[in-house]
């Protein structure tokens, strides 16, 4: 009878201090509030862009001079180096004009050496009184004349072998050329057109935009860097069409200087190593853009996040169980989280939920725990009364 009294006694005694424990000083039942566990990890996530894959370089072949082609040295398809022959336009009429406007130079030159001789011949006469000074200028004008005659046959020499030059096609890049648009034995010229295209497959660009939000984060979060720095601090990858993932990262090459008026968007440009041709001009690619040494913080919803005028902080619980105020450091928001990078501790209990109706020093309920992963409850507060997981 007596270890049933004592038994008794002891459950009495517990339900007293847990009762005692859930309210407050005068009687009334403690607040309940939603907290999360916090950890420390990285704050900067992966994201994601469509992005469009396009050609560094892309050159359309022309003739310069009109001709019949010769020859095509190439197949739709190939790969191409730089300076490679393409096309070959029969070059008879070019070299017989340079062979003319040489010939034309040489007739120069030897006029402009008799000018010479007669100006010199000139000048003794006129220094010894012999000679009018109307002959010796009339001598210096025909020199001048012949000098003149010399540099426009140069002249003439040297469009004649540009033109010949230009009976031979080259590419000016490496890539990959497109099908001929034309065949040996057809006439072309200026105004024929594009005969085909070379592109450049390695490296190769894609091109994706993001948006103000993201641009304006990136530039507070790295306050004084230069645009080169953030480019080089975020790494780009790619997702193909299939859903793998590109097997080399590549780097961003440089973002564009403004910002699209219609989208609210900012062009950026990264380059991929391309050796085995297996990303193409016009391919749609998901660019996945991240941090080369991600920072370490908290995540928090973002409506945990309070403000006054001391600054910014947060409302913890206590290990006694009562609210605390905790000043913090935020740093960019993360879809609906916000990231705390100075002020809080692994394990402390953030109140997301029921902040705005306790305040510090104030003895709360807490309902069970939340991990931390940076997203808010999804569940209210209930309506009914809390349940035995009071703070001690």
């Amino acid at each position: 009878m007596l270890k049933r009294i004592v038994v008794l006694a002891a459950i009495l005694s517990g339900l007293h201090g847990h009762a005692s424990s859930a309210q407050t000083p005068d009687g009334a039942p403690a607040p309940a509030v939603v907290t999360m566990t916090v950890r420390r990890q990285e704050l900067d996530r992966n994201s994601e862009f469509i992005g469009h894959v396009q050609a560094i370089q892309s050159t359309d072949i022309r003739a310069q001079v009109a001709g019949i082609l010769q020859h095509v040295a190439f197949e739709g398809g190939q790969d191409v180096a730089a300076g490679a022959l393409l096309y070959k336009i029969d070059p008879a009429q070019y070299e017989a004009a340079l062979a003319a406007a040489k010939a034309q130079l040489q007739s120069a030159q030897a006029s402009l050496t008799q000018a010479q001789q007669n100006l010199e011949r000139q000048q003794q006469l006129y220094a010894h009184e012999t000679a009018a000074e109307a002959t010796l200028q009339q001598a210096q004008a025909q020199h001048d004349i012949a000098a003149a005659n010399v540099a426009a046959a140069q002249a003439q020499v040297q469009t004649a072998e540009i033109n010949v030059g230009y009976t031979t096609i080259e590419s000016p890049i490496a890539g990959r050329a497109g099908p001929t648009l034309v065949t040996a034995g057809n006439l072309v010229g200026p105004t024929t057109g594009t005969l085909t295209t070379v592109v450049q497959l390695d490296p190769i660009r894609v091109v994706f935009s993001i948006n103000e939000r993201s641009l304006v984060a990136y530039r507070q979060s790295h306050p004084g860097a230069t645009q080169d720095e953030i480019n080089a601090r975020f790494v780009p990858k790619l997702r193909l069409p299939d859903g793998s993932l590109y097997g080399t990262q590549g780097r961003v090459a440089f973002a564009g200087h403004t910002v699209e008026a219609t989208t609210g968007t900012l062009p950026v440009y990264a380059d991929f190593p391309n050796p085995d041709r297996l990303l193409l001009p016009g391919m749609l690619v998901t660019a996945i853009i991240s941090p080369e040494s991600p920072p370490s913080g908290f995540l928090v919803p973002a409506a945990a996040v309070l403000q006054d005028k001391q600054g910014r902080y947060v409302l913890l619980v206590g290990h006694d169980g009562k609210v605390e105020r905790r000043d913090v450091t935020p740093g960019q928001q993360i879809e609906q989280s916000a990231s705390i990078t100075a002020g809080l501790e692994n394990g402390d209990q953030v109140i997301v939920e029921g902040g705005q109706k306790v305040h510090p020093g104030q003895r709360v309920t807490t309902v069970p725990e939340r991990a931390a992963s940076g997203q808010a409850p999804s569940s209210a507060l209930p309506s009914a009364a809390p349940n035995s997981g009071t703070s001690q």
